[in-house]
Parts: structure tokens; sequence; C-alpha cells
């Protein structure tokens, strides 16, 4: 039996790669600027979630940081004026939090950050239309059209508010 020899130094063990969490954290330059502003925003947001009463906390973001001035958005008007009860007390408590103290705190409305939404249409065919569309069917000559409407007034099934047999 032939043993084979194997040069080690060629076959290094390959490297696994790098998070791309851990590779931008090492960035310079304006890569590095944004990713570092990113993370103090987003630490501001985590402190203002804390601070916010439950249904306001869903309807407002952090904007932006610039210097002493925090900016706010809020997804309508009426939780921008919720908000803005609750100057005061952001500024103090964000304040302690931050470097340097927040000295100004703007509040914004904008739709960008507004939950979508979702509306629920709840079709119905009143009973007495699948009754009205059963008996056209049963008048009708043309067995296409007869099935037709047949398999529609099998689709009704009223409410009970707006169907009254």
């Amino acid at each position: 039996m032939t043993a084979i020899r194997i040069n080690r130094a060629k076959y290094k063990r390959a490297r696994l790669p790098r998070r791309a969490d851990s590779w931008l954290r090492k960035c310079k330059g304006p890569t590095g600027q944004i990713i570092k502003q990113s993370h103090s925003l987003q630490l501001l947001q985590t402190q203002l979630q804390k601070l916010l009463p439950q249904p306001l906390i869903n309807h407002v973001q952090i904007i932006s940081l610039n210097g002493n001035k925090l900016t706010l958005a809020a997804d309508s008007a009426v939780w921008a004026s919720q908000l803005r009860h609750q100057r005061n007390t952001i500024l103090s408590h964000m304040s302690q939090s931050s470097h340097p103290p927040l000295q100004q705190l703007e509040i914004k409305v904008s739709s960008l950050f507004a939950p979508p939404l979702v509306r629920k249409i709840h079709r119905y065919m009143p009973t007495q239309v699948g009754h009205n569309l059963e008996l056209t069917a049963r008048a009708i000559n043309d067995p296409e059209l007869s099935a037709a409407l047949r398999r529609l007034a099998g689709h009704s099934s009223g409410t009970p508010e707006n169907d009254r047999d």
C-alpha cells in the first residue's frame, strides 16, 4: 500500500464567512459614520419605547439626532398631538442618556412610518337575492347562463341585520 503525502500548507482550512454586522462595525469613513449613527438612533428608539405609553409607541419613530436636536415622526396628526403632550418628559429623560444633552425636540407628521392599513371587506349576498337569482336561472333558456346564475345564487348567505326573510 502506497502512502500519499499531502502538503498541508497548500490546503489551509477555509475561513468561515464573517458576519456582515461585525464587518460593518469595523468600517471607517462615511460607512462607519452611518453605522455608528444608526446604532445610536436604535438605542434612542429603544429608550423612547420604554418611556412612552403603549398605544403611542407603535406610532412614533425617531428620524434624526443632530447635535442637541431630536426629531421624531408620528404617523398622524393625532399621534403627533399626543406626543407633544409628552415633550417635557421626553426631553428630560432623553437628555440624561444622550451626549450632548438634548435641548430641542421637533415633532413631524409623516405617513412613511404608518403601519399599513388592513381592511377587511365582508362581502355577502342576502338570501332574497340568491332566491331571485335562482328563479331567474330557471326562467332562462341558455344553459350556460342558467348554470352561472345558479352557481352565483349558491353563494347567498345573508347577515342578520341585512337579511330579512
